[in-house]
């Protein structure tokens, strides 16, 4: 068909800053390092993602899991 398009020898695209990081990176308005990892509901952080979290609160900077804009914009005010 039009459009199609065919992959050979097709493999898994891995991306992202980090094994666990965050989807979403970026600073505060404070100038602290901000990692959100977005979730659907009933989908849990992987222990990587969880490992991620931890490291970055222990440094020092914003980071969560949301289940919604509302929880990202409260983290974020929260940063």
């Amino acid at each position: 068909k039009r459009g199609d398009v065919l992959l050979l020898n097709a493999r898994p695209l891995h991306a992202g800053l980090a094994v666990g990081s965050g989807d979403l990176i970026g600073l505060s308005n404070h100038g602290r390092f901000l990692s959100i990892e977005t979730k659907i509901k009933g989908r849990r952080p992987t222990p990587e993602q969880t490992a991620w979290r931890e490291m970055v609160l222990r440094l020092g900077g914003v980071a969560g899991t949301v289940y919604s804009v509302e929880q990202a914009l409260a983290l974020i005010a929260g940063a």
